[in-house]
């Protein structure tokens, strides 16, 4: 192999590289962006328990963790007391931004959101749940149930970014 040659196949195996590496990388960030979509979707469906068990034991901190599953690793009362006002804070901004748009659609999105995750409003939100909860809203938006998941969708990743930085 002369010398020209090798040049060119080191080149062009350089570039290679570098244009797996760039994908690899990629598919990381999507794994993290996934991922921190999920947990906010899991604490978004928790919410509604962990502020009920607040409102009716201000003092008692310390049991809170008794309402939260240990699968994500949460295991010490302080951690979860931290995911909780951290969202609150994330929960605030995703309304200020959502109202303060002047888009009905971004409006909308926020008050799904709250009438799904954040709101109890006593016995129809016990016995609504998944699909007919989806329904329901969609009727009062007259909107499509595809249009509902994906404001949820945008919502989520709105909050994963106020929860846990920027995550491109």
């Amino acid at each position: 192999m002369n010398e020209e040659t090798l040049r060119e196949v080191t080149i062009l195996a350089s570039q290679i590289a570098i244009r797996i590496c760039e994908q690899k990388k990629n598919e990381w960030l999507k794994e993290q962006r996934d991922a921190g979509i999920q947990k906010i979707k899991w604490i978004l469906k928790e919410y509604k328990i962990m502020m009920q068990y607040e409102k009716e034991h201000p003092d008692e901190k310390a049991n809170i963790s008794r309402i939260v599953e240990h699968n994500m690793g949460v295991d010490t009362v302080e951690y979860i007391i931290f995911v909780k006002e951290r969202f609150d804070i994330a929960l605030r901004i995703l309304k200020y931004a959502c109202i303060t748009s002047g888009k009905l659609e971004e409006e909308r999105c926020y008050q799904i959101i709250s009438e799904l995750y954040l709101e109890c409003d006593g016995q129809r939100d016990n016995y609504l749940r998944g699909e007919d909860k989806i329904s329901m809203i969609a009727d009062k938006y007259n909107i499509n149930k595809r249009t509902v998941y994906k404001d949820i969708n945008k919502a989520s990743s709105i909050l994963a970014t106020l929860y846990f930085g920027i995550l491109n």
